[in-house]
């Protein structure tokens, strides 16, 4: 099951916005607080965002 359909059904949640669900490579799903980023392993390595945001809160899921 996608993020996005899961969250639509455990929480009644459907995001303000999203990108790069037919790229693949990494996807973006906007829930107003939360920003779900999804990534390729490549992807990942090469965006390095915690970089980025240093001080934000990771979660990581290996699963969904």
């Amino acid at each position: 099951e996608s993020v996005e359909k899961l969250t639509a059904k455990e929480a009644d949640e459907k995001p303000w916005g999203k990108q790069g669900l037919r790229n693949g490579e990494w996807a973006i799903l906007d829930y107003c607080d939360i920003v779900v980023h999804v990534f390729h392993e490549e992807a990942r390595s090469r965006y390095a965002l915690e970089e980025l945001w240093g001080d934000a809160n990771i979660e990581t899921l290996e699963e969904v």
